[in-house]
C-alpha cells in the first residue's frame, strides 16, 4: 500500500487556503508522496475560476459582502461557508496521468457512497451524466461526474496539472450558507446533520481506501508556512491576481 500524506488544517481564509494548495502544488515532484489536505473556511469566501471575470460577480448578489479570491483550477465560482473542501495532489504516475477523469471518478465514487452512508439510503445520491454550464455558480453548473442528491450538486471537483504533478481539489457541500441560498446542503436534501468534524473523520477513511493508500498524518511545518504566507501575500491577496480579467 502507497504512504500518502495527509493534512488537516483549521479553517483558515480563502487566501491562505488557495496558497497552501499552490504550495503543495509547487513542492511536489516525481519523488513525493500523494498529499491529501482536508479544510474549511474561517469566513464566507468567493472563489472565481482561473478564467472568470472578476466583473462576473455582480451576478450574484448574496455573495457580494464575502471576500474574494481566484482560484488556479477552473471551472464556476464557489461560495465557500459550510463545506469541507479537499485536494489530493499527486505525481502524474501512470495510475493517474492516464485520464485526466481517473481521479475524478475515484475519489467522486467514494464520495457519493459516504454521503449515502450518511443519509442512511442506497440511492440519495448519484453521479451526474451531464453537462451544464453557463451559471456563475459553480455548483448550478453541471460536469458528468458531479455528485447529485436529486437535481441539486453537492460536490464538484477541478484539476490543474503543473509538469507531472496533478492538483485535484473540490468542495463539499454540507449546509445552506446566507451567502448562497439558492443552493441546499446535504443538511437540508438529506434532513441528516453532519458536522465538519464528522465529515473529516469519515472522509479520511473512506479517501484512504478509496486512493489505495495509508495516510501519514503531519501538518504543515514552520518552512512550510513561511513559503505559504509568501504565496498568500505576495500573489492571492493581490488585485494583479484576483481582478486579472
Amino acid at each position: 500500500m502507497n504512504r500518502c500524506r495527509l493534512i488537516v488544517d483549521e479553517p483558515n481564509t480563502g487566501v491562505w487556503n488557495m496558497a497552501a494548495d499552490e504550495f503543495l502544488l509547487q513542492s511536489t515532484d516525481s519523488e513525493s508522496s500523494p498529499t491529501l489536505r482536508l479544510y474549511g473556511w474561517s469566513e464566507p469566501t468567493l472563489s472565481l475560476g482561473y478564467f472568470q471575470k472578476q466583473a462576473d460577480r455582480e451576478e450574484h448578489a448574496a455573495s457580494s459582502h464575502c471576500p474574494l479570491v481566484r482560484r488556479h483550477s477552473g471551472g464556476g465560482a464557489i461560495v465557500h461557508d459550510h463545506e469541507l473542501t479537499y485536494s489530493f495532489v499527486v505525481p502524474g504516475t501512470p495510475r493517474w496521468a492516464s485520464s485526466a477523469s481517473q481521479l475524478y471518478d475515484v475519489i467522486h465514487v467514494a464520495l457519493r457512497d459516504l454521503y449515502n452512508a450518511w443519509a442512511n439510503a442506497p440511492d440519495v445520491a448519484r453521479l451526474s451524466e451531464g453537462i451544464e454550464d453557463g451559471p456563475f455558480l459553480c455548483f448550478q453548473r453541471r460536469a458528468i461526474g458531479d455528485i447529485l442528491i436529486g437535481e441539486s450538486k453537492v460536490t464538484g471537483s477541478a484539476q490543474r496539472r503543473n509538469r507531472n504533478v496533478v492538483l485535484q481539489h473540490g468542495s463539499i457541500l454540507l449546509s445552506r450558507s446566507e451567502a448562497a441560498p439558492a443552493l441546499p446542503g446535504i443538511q437540508e436534501l438529506t434532513q441528516k446533520t453532519v458536522s465538519f468534524e464528522k465529515a473529516v473523520k469519515d472522509c479520511k477513511v473512506c479517501l484512504e481506501r478509496a486512493l489505495g493508500c495509508e495516510f501519514d498524518e503531519y501538518g504543515f511545518d514552520s518552512s512550510e508556512n513561511s513559503r505559504i504566507e509568501t504565496l498568500a501575500s505576495e500573489k492571492f491577496s493581490q488585485a494583479n491576481w484576483n481582478g486579472r480579467r
